[in-house]
């Protein structure tokens, strides 16, 4: 049913459910009757706020009042509660794609990101004179031809709607499940200060694969016809950097998760609490760990500023891996820990210092990395010691 159809009929219906709460209050009744009457104030407030949904829908832009369903769906399958319930608004795409940016910027600054930029592209994670990496990413999130509708926004605490939503749509009520579990997720346990690089990508991963699980158990439920199928859509064309994130952060974070709870039942809520902070975890299906991590601060060198000080981990390093050849798609496991400083000095500010040193298990896949990294790389160089590769710029 279109949202004009559907509105008419809660108009009819409202007016109908207080026409029959207004007889019922005016000729008095049993305690049966004070029951049924609360039961239809009920009801009525519940079609009053589909009807503001639906006129919103239609009006194709302001906010909407999602159905309480949803909300005790997600807080049933989290175990926690909304507070208070989310302000949904149906919005532009353009609106989405900053949303998810401001994710990044949020947790890396705008001058971090700019830096991440710089590096990204020396270390060829990222082509050069490439499009901003969080634009990338949330070009592929907010990709409405590929099943999304919307975002979280961390910053306004706000769930996004695309125009193109529908409550009537079975695909779009099992997305919007999914993005509730993330809000519900992020209002409890919103990021810490100073992840790395690779504990930023990792909590996401844990974040959003829980969500993609609750989401698939709406639609277990409520799929009757098995119209929505659980997959990830790649669009054609898409850079290494976003695709990987993405495939990470749903289907191997819901994949972890899952193989958690078939180890230990009893891993929620710590597993929030105490997220991972590598990517290793996921990747390797790491036994979860209640550990708190301690925050190093830089140390601060006289006549030196810190541009950069965190770790690629497997993830961002297997996005680069894939970038750069399709035969080695499992090398990224091979890596131990690394840690990326970009420095900038005073008195040549315009000549930054870049330090990439990757640890790897063994010396044939450091080897394996260098030779592939440096392959047509005018740019940077990695020069291997052992099981340890550095990487410079020339």
């Amino acid at each position: 049913m279109n949202p004009g159809t559907l509105l008419s009929s809660l108009i009819a219906l409202a007016t109908l459910a207080g026409a029959v709460l207004h007889s019922q209050h005016g000729a008095g009744g049993s305690a049966s009757s004070d029951e049924r009457i609360i039961a239809m104030k009920r009801e009525l407030e519940v079609l009053k706020a589909e009807n503001q949904t639906l006129k919103a829908m239609q009006q194709g832009a302001g906010e909407i009042t999602l159905p309480i369903d949803f909300y005790t769906f997600v807080e049933k399958n989290i175990g926690m509660q909304f507070a208070p319930h989310l302000q949904a608004i149906i919005t532009d795409d353009d609106k989405l794609i900053e949303a998810v940016e401001y994710r990044w910027i949020h947790q890396f600054k705008t001058v971090g990101i700019e830096n991440r930029q710089y590096a990204y592209e020396l270390l060829r994670i990222l082509p050069t004179n490439s499009k901003s990496y969080p634009q990338l990413i949330a070009e592929l999130q907010t990709n409405t031809a590929t099943g999304k509708i919307g975002i979280y926004d961390v910053q306004a605490k706000e769930l996004l709607l695309s125009k193109t939503f529908d409550l009537d749509n079975i695909r779009h009520q099992v997305e919007l499940v999914r993005l509730m579990t993330i809000a519900l997720l992020e209002q409890h346990f919103p990021a810490d200060k100073n992840l790395t690089d690779d504990a930023f990508i990792t909590r996401d991963a844990i974040i959003r694969g829980r969500a993609e699980m609750v989401a698939n158990r709406y639609r277990n439920i409520y799929d009757k016809n098995s119209e929505v199928k659980m997959e990830i859509s790649i669009p054609e064309g898409t850079g290494s950097l976003a695709m990987t994130l993405e495939l990470f952060s749903t289907i191997q974070g819901r994949n972890y998760i899952e193989q958690l709870l078939l180890d230990k039942s009893d891993v929620f809520p710590e597993l929030y609490k105490y997220i991972p902070r590598q990517s290793a975890y996921i990747y390797l299906n790491v036994p979860f760990i209640k550990k708190t991590p301690q925050y190093t601060k830089p140390a601060s060198v006289p006549n030196q500023r810190v541009l950069i000080d965190t770790e690629l981990g497997q993830v961002l390093t297997k996005a680069l891996i894939s970038r750069l050849s399709d035969k080695h798609p499992q090398l990224h496991i091979e890596l131990a820990y690394d840690s990326l400083s970009f420095i900038q000095t005073i008195d040549q500010p315009e000549y930054p210092i870049l330090e990439w040193k990757i640890t790897w298990t063994g010396d044939d896949s450091a080897k394996t990395f260098t030779n592939l990294f440096n392959k047509n790389n005018e740019l940077t160089l990695a020069t291997q010691s052992g099981n340890v590769v550095m990487v410079k710029m020339k």
